[in-house]
């Protein structure tokens, strides 16, 4: 099997999960873009980012994917956001190695870059400019309504 097409399976088995369950998130992981990327879409579309970083097997992740994405209330709430997710992934296969470390590498970035101490899921929201507004981690229904509607920390 080429790279190529094992590229193209995971980037749709990793995005499956979130496009189908509501909210429509970018996988930053699976495609070529940066962050900077994603705040120059910001930009030009004059939208705050709602950044989602989670990883394999967090349950917290998998129940707000599962019953608070999907919500109508919720997908109206964020519908003028750039939605954005990372994934941290644990274990390499089936992907090449190589790939594993690139995704990996992204994510972790990105971690750092917002001072993340790893617990998932957490949210930023932020500003065309790159500026964090708010971060939060684990939500309900109600505080990720409330989350999107107080811009600022």
């Amino acid at each position: 099997m080429s790279v190529r097409l094992i590229v193209s399976i995971l980037t749709i088995n990793l995005s499956i999960p979130l496009f189908s369950q509501g909210l429509e998130f970018i996988n930053i992981d699976s495609t070529n873009y940066t962050f900077d990327f994603f705040i120059d879409k910001a930009k030009e579309e004059d939208k705050i980012i709602l950044l989602y970083l989670s990883g394999e097997g967090c349950t917290p992740c998998m129940r707000m994917q599962r019953e608070i994405f999907v919500k109508d209330e919720v997908k109206e709430t964020y519908s003028d956001y750039l939605l954005v997710n990372s994934h941290l992934i644990m274990r390499p296969y089936p992907m090449p190695h190589n790939l594993f470390k690139k995704v990996n590498k992204a994510h972790l970035k990105l971690r750092k870059k917002f001072k993340s101490e790893g617990a998932y899921p957490t949210f930023y929201l932020i500003d065309k400019n790159g500026r964090i507004l708010k971060k939060a981690n684990k939500m309900t229904t109600e505080e990720f309504i409330e989350f999107a509607n107080t811009e600022t920390q």
